[in-house]
C-alpha cells in the first residue's frame, strides 16, 4: 500500500481532509478539498499565519456560520513536504485533484508548484 494513501485515509478517518489552497488574499482564502468541497479559510484557523496558493493542507470542514450552505476550514495545518527529486531527475508529488476515468488532475509539489496532468501521460 502506498504510504501516502494510508495517511490520507487516516486523516479522513480523524475528521480531517486534505486540500490545496486555491486562492489566498492576505488574511483569508479558499481551499479545494479532496472530497470536492471548497471552503473559506481565515488566518485565525492557520496558526495566525498566511497560506500560499498551491500549498497542501489538511483541515476539518464545518458549516460556515456566516454563510449558510457554504463551508469553512478550521484547524488548518500545512502538510509536510513530500516532494523529492529522484535520481532520474523527476520530481515526486501528491495528486491533489483528479477528475474522470480516464481523466485529468493536478499534482502538488512541496516547492509550491502545481501541475496539470492528463491520464495519457501516466505510465
Amino acid at each position: 500500500m502506498n504510504a501516502h494513501i494510508g495517511t490520507v485515509g487516516a486523516i479522513a478517518a480523524a475528521g480531517r481532509f486534505e486540500g490545496v489552497v486555491a486562492e489566498w488574499n492576505g488574511s483569508y482564502g479558499f481551499i479545494h478539498f479532496s472530497d470536492g468541497r471548497r471552503a473559506y479559510a481565515h488566518n485565525s484557523q492557520c496558526s495566525g499565519s498566511s497560506l500560499v496558493k498551491g500549498q497542501a493542507v489538511s483541515a476539518r470542514i464545518v458549516d460556515d456560520p456566516k454563510n449558510p450552505g457554504k463551508w469553512q476550514a478550521v484547524n488548518v495545518e500545512r502538510l509536510s513536504s513530500v516532494a523529492t527529486t529522484t535520481n532520474t531527475g523527476r520530481l515526486e508529488g501528491v495528486v491533489a485533484e483528479w477528475t474522470g476515468s480516464p481523466g485529468y488532475g493536478f499534482i502538488h509539489f512541496s516547492d509550491g508548484r502545481r501541475a496539470y496532468v492528463h491520464s495519457s501521460q501516466c505510465g
